[in-house]
Parts: C-alpha cells; structure tokens; sequence
C-alpha cells in the first residue's frame, strides 16, 4: 500500500494506492458518511484482489484529506475523477461505493471518465429515502440549532461509540473515522443526502436512485439480509436491478463479512471472459 496527498478541485485528497499489475482491473473506493478511506483498507490484504489496482481515497474534508470550500457531491465527483486520472487508472476500472459514497459514485459514472468505468458496485448505497436515519437526525439537529453538540455528543459518543461499537466491534475504525472527520462536511453531505431524498415523488426513489437505474454500465447492489431497509430492496426489484444478499447484520457489509464481499468483487472483475 502506497500513500499519497492528490490535489484535485481545490483540495489536497490522501489516497492510500496500489497501481495494477498488467492486465489486472482497478478498483476506486469510495467510503459513506462520516468515515475514510479505513473501512476499505482491509483491501490491500485481500488475496482475491491479488495483481489489482486499489485506489482507495479520503474524500475531502473526511479522514486525512484537506477542507474544501464545496463539500457537494458534484464537486466529489470531479474530485475523483481528478484522482483517478492523476493516478493513472482511468481505464478498466471499477467503482465501489459504501452507503453515501453511492452519490458521488454514480455522478462519476455519469461522467466524462464514463466510457472508461467497467462497472459500479454499491454497498448498502443511499438510492432511496429509507434507511438514512443518522442524515435525517443530523438535519433534525440542524434546524433545531443544535447540531454541534448532537454530532459531539449524542452520535459520536454514545450511539457510535457506546452502542454501535459495543455491537459491532469491527466497526471501531468508523469511530476512529468520525474523529478525523470535519463536522461541516459531515453536516453538508447529510443535508444533500435529504434533499436528494426528497427530491422525487416516485415511491421508494429519489434522484439519485433515478440516476443509478438508468445507468448503463454493469452494475451490483449488495447489502445485508437483516440491514437494509425493506422499501430499497423493493426498489432494486421493481427496477429490475441487479443485487445480492449477504448475510449480514451490519450496514458496513464489507467489514462484517470480509471474505464473502471481496470475493464477490473478484467474482464481478476477474471472472473469465
């Protein structure tokens, strides 16, 4: 694993990297809300990513990367979209993205790096209004001028830290995560999430779940049988949307059940053919 600080869109972005072995595919991945580039690190261990590119960024004001001056998800994008080019991994790549990560992911796809992207996995992605009960308590705070103190106190201490950790011990690095994160890019990014959550009248949809359905790369929903909330797997099947189950009970899938997740990645990839 390499480390390096990438300026893009006015910011300084840490990457940890592994450039790809001849041949080999290259992953860009991209963490949810509040965390870093920690929850994906695991896959530079992963033997069945052995000979793969792993781009695995912080995006700026999170983790170890820069302040911006616009945290919204169409200024990410094109941030990462700079990484990846800079990086020298435009083509034959492959973008996973883990709860909010989604929003930016499928603005990327929508890009001018586009043609080049093999295909889009989403964890858990934000595509509907369900399920995204830490942004709707964040704006809740927000409005009732108390933000500040919530994010200090009633989400980082005692739901993440007391409760969330406590039952899901390897879900330890998105505390050490939200510690390093700038609560104004915390609070920006989650008032986007809900407008974007309201943003159509559609059931089980909001603009960015319009934008993923109509994608026309390859694309993966995984998520966890007990995690996710009922409405988005009714959405994935109305849409006709291709996804999996895993047999998890945490939102971070990819933490609680390491070895099914990256080998289903390297199903996606590396399969023959």
């Amino acid at each position: 694993m390499r480390e390096r600080y990438v300026k893009a869109g006015g910011a300084l972005v840490f990457c940890r990297y592994r450039p790809a072995a001849r041949g080999r595919p290259t992953f860009l991945f991209v963490h949810g809300l509040g965390d870093s580039g920690l929850s994906f690190e695991p896959a530079f261990a992963r033997p069945e990513l052995e000979g793969c590119g792993l781009i695995v960024p912080d995006l700026p004001g999170f983790g170890r990367s820069s302040a911006a001056a616009d945290y919204g998800f169409a200024a990410q994008a094109g941030r990462l979209a700079e990484v990846v080019t800079r990086l020298g991994a435009a083509r034959g790549l492959y973008v996973v993205a883990h709860s909010m990560g989604a929003i930016p992911a499928v603005a990327l796809c929508e890009s001018e790096l586009a043609p080049h992207i093999q295909g889009l996995v989403l964890v858990e992605g934000s595509i509907t209004q369900f399920g995204a009960f830490i942004s709707a308590k964040a704006e809740a705070a927000y409005e009732r001028g108390e933000f500040t103190r919530w994010f200090e106190a009633d989400f980082l201490e005692h739901f993440i830290r007391e409760t969330y950790v406590r039952r899901f011990p390897f879900c330890a690095g998105y505390y050490a995560s939200l510690r390093f994160c700038r609560p104004p890019a915390f609070l920006a990014s989650a008032l986007e999430m809900r407008r974007l959550a309201r943003s159509l009248q559609e059931p089980w949809s909001h603009e960015t779940g319009a934008r993923y359905a109509s994608l026309a790369l390859p694309r993966l929903y995984v998520y966890g049988r007990s995690s996710l909330a009922a409405e988005t797997v009714r959405f994935l099947d109305v849409h006709g949307l291709a996804a999996r189950a895993l047999e998890a009970d945490c939102h971070f899938v990819m933490l609680e059940l390491p070895d099914a997740f990256y080998g289903l990645l390297a199903e996606v990839a590396l399969r023959p053919g």
